[in-house]
């Protein structure tokens, strides 16, 4: 019986070669590609492009075709390999790049787990990884002990043992309500009972801990209001760690526009909340990577004000329950997301958040005072995109403008 379906994407054969033997040796079934593109139209269309037979009658030629090597592509039904469970991708993939791949599955709401492969990857590229999504990294060449432990691992949280209403983590993390199901499983409502706060917390395996200690550490320089991120990593057994973070508002921004609840006004105070946090992170030299409407939360306060809190892309992918980001792929710069540190990546997701609350589409540039500043933050070349700090300065003088008119026409 198998363990599991496991789609492995690679460039390199034998890299590819290696990593398939020793995950059919642990018991899992294998799709492979050996670029991103097709492994991308196999999970969006159900539908996988495997390798014909080669000509050549060569024991390596054979073995090259069944196992992906640089052969012609064919359709193959997929119900020969049925669901996918887990993704193992190569960051340095040819044509388009393994941060693409990553990026677009999440933007569709793609939740399985992603582990990458990378090879020297640096403290910085590995934080950018996570940050895109990735639920682990891996460096090549792959230790195959190691391989076959982190894919386990990460199917292995899905069946851990569930949490009750009322029970007391670490002492301080009081469980109350089962507020939905999150890419870990059931994230949960809780009280941190010193400070009489509420928190969302979720259940992470070990391993994924250290990872998620680098971001909380990564981040703890931005102390902005709007900013949501994970505060706390605390053990919860020999196995799972607790992963907490502020308790999130309500409502995402996606959900407020499928309701037709954003007018302009409300859309630009929105959009100056979400640059004001922006500037705050460019300014500590981090960039947020992860802006979409579903990454932005809008809560009203006791005066009918709007409260916008902003999550990193870490707390996003623990905490955020039952908000996929289904349609998320426009707010994706066209370049490398791993070209220079993000800053120009902010900006064009934040253009597109414009367009999405202002024409109701993230592709559609609005008519409106702003247009001219989005039409340059959604530039299709980085280097002519305007700095986060612009862009404020540009949508606040557009909101004023357009409240001047509006105070203009009613007087009139």
């Amino acid at each position: 019986m198998s363990n599991g379906r496991i789609l492995l994407v690679d460039g390199d054969v034998a890299a590819r070669r290696r990593a398939k033997d020793v995950l059919v040796a642990g018991g899992y079934d294998i799709v492979e590609f050996d670029d991103g593109a097709r492994a991308l139209a196999f999970l969006r269309k159900g539908q996988a492009l495997l390798p014909a037979p080669a000509k050549s009658t060569s024991a390596l030629a054979r073995r090259d075709a069944r196992e992906g090597g640089q052969t012609t592509l064919r359709p193959a039904v997929t119900s020969v390999f049925g669901e996918i469970d887990a993704i193992v991708v190569d960051w340095a993939l040819p044509g388009l790049s393994g941060a693409e791949v990553l990026a677009r599955l999440r933007g569709d709401g793609d939740e399985r787990p992603v582990l990458v492969t990378a090879m020297m990857a640096s403290a910085d590229d590995v934080a950018t990884m996570l940050s895109l999504g990735a639920d682990d990294v891996l460096e090549k060449p792959l230790h195959q002990r190691m391989l076959l432990a982190r894919v386990t691992a990460q199917l292995r949280r899905r069946r851990a043992p569930a949490l009750s209403s009322g029970e007391v983590i670490d002492g301080r993390y009081r469980l109350e309500d089962a507020i939905g199901e999150g890419r870990v499983g059931v994230v949960w409502r809780a009280m941190h009972t010193e400070l009489d706060i509420a928190v969302d917390v979720a259940v992470v395996q070990s391993r994924g801990s250290e990872a998620l200690r680098a971001e909380a550490k990564r981040t703890a320089s931005v102390q902005h209001p709007g900013f949501v991120r994970i505060r706390d990593v605390v053990r919860f057994d020999s196995s799972r760690h607790l992963a907490v973070a502020d308790a999130l508002p309500t409502n995402t921004v996606k959900k407020l526009i499928d309701g037709g609840e954003l007018d302009a006004d409300r859309a630009f105070n929105v959009a100056t909340s979400v640059l004001d946090v922006l500037v705050a992170l460019h300014s500590q030299g981090l960039a947020h990577k992860n802006i979409s409407a579903n990454s932005v939360f809008v809560d009203v306060d006791d005066k009918g004000n709007d409260v916008v809190r902003v999550v990193d892309g870490a707390t996003l992918r623990l905490i955020s329950i039952s908000r996929k980001r289904v349609g998320m792929s426009a707010y994706v710069p066209p370049e490398s997301t791993m070209a220079g540190p993000g800053y120009e990546a902010d900006v064009y997701a934040v253009g597109r958040l414009l367009c999405h609350m202002l024409s109701g589409k993230p592709d559609e540039i609005p008519n409106h005072a702003v247009a001219p500043a989005v039409g340059i933050a959604v530039s299709h070349h980085a280097h002519e995109r305007c700095s986060a700090r612009a862009l404020l300065r540009a949508v606040a003088i557009a909101g004023r403008s357009r409240r001047k008119k509006d105070r203009q026409a009613r007087a009139g």
